[in-house]
């Protein structure tokens, strides 16, 4: 459906993988991907899409709100939630726990090749514009 839909390749390999993990594992692996795989790294990434991304509060200001937002409540609320859950599923069993980090490492390995297929994208793109511009010239 993604494919049909048109949905970036990667956008649609980054839901796959997150839905097979959700379907197909045990609670304190689905809770690592939430609580170590999103939301105590979003707001670095976020952080860092702010810094780098050369367009101004002024130019998409409700860009910059919802980036900001999901900073503080991933920081602040989300991150030490999901973070309470997950111990609460591994619990102090060692095989959980590493269970758990197999999920979260591959959850953040997914989320890279994801966020680089945005850069990509993001490149193709500007590409594509300058050399339309070049040929109205």
């Amino acid at each position: 459906a993604m494919t049909q839909a048109g949905v970036p390749s990667a956008s649609e390999e980054f839901t796959s993988t997150t839905f097979h993990y959700i379907e197909n594992s045990k609670p304190h692996e689905v809770s690592a991907l939430l609580a170590l795989g999103r939301e105590h790294i979003i707001p670095s990434i976020f952080r860092g899409i702010l810094r780098n991304m050369q367009i101004g509060p002024e130019q998409a200001p409700i860009f910059h709100f919802y980036l900001n937002r999901h900073i503080h409540l991933d920081e602040d609320f989300h991150a030490p939630l999901s973070l309470k859950m997950l111990n609460a599923f591994v619990a102090n069993d060692e095989e959980k726990e590493q269970q758990a980090i197999a999920a979260a490492n591959h959850a953040v390995t997914a989320r890279l090749k994801f966020w680089d297929g945005v850069l990509v994208a993001i490149q193709q793109n500007k590409a594509r514009q300058n050399s339309q511009t070049a040929l109205a010239e």
